[in-house]
């Protein structure tokens, strides 16, 4: 979702799939094995707001930590290899 946009706010898994199929324009599928070609122009964008809903809550205890992700840092890590 944070190749689409920035959210910082928690959601189910159902709600994920629902978020996900609407901004995909196309059913989402957890193993589509077209979803690195469809996310990789985004790929900037999900980096920057990755790293933006990091920062906001790395300080918070983990378990308040929700939603955040730590991919952005792999993702850069591997670009720059």
């Amino acid at each position: 979702m944070l190749h689409f946009h920035y959210y910082d706010t928690a959601l189910s898994r159902y709600q994920y799939r629902e978020k996900l199929t609407e901004l995909l324009k196309k059913t989402y599928f957890k193993n589509d094995t077209e979803m690195f070609d469809t996310l990789k122009k985004r790929q900037n964008m999900a980096l920057q707001n990755a790293r933006k809903l990091y920062l906001k809550q790395y300080q918070l205890p983990l378990k308040e930590q929700n939603p955040v992700t730590m991919v952005f840092k792999l993702v850069e890590r591997l670009t720059v290899a």
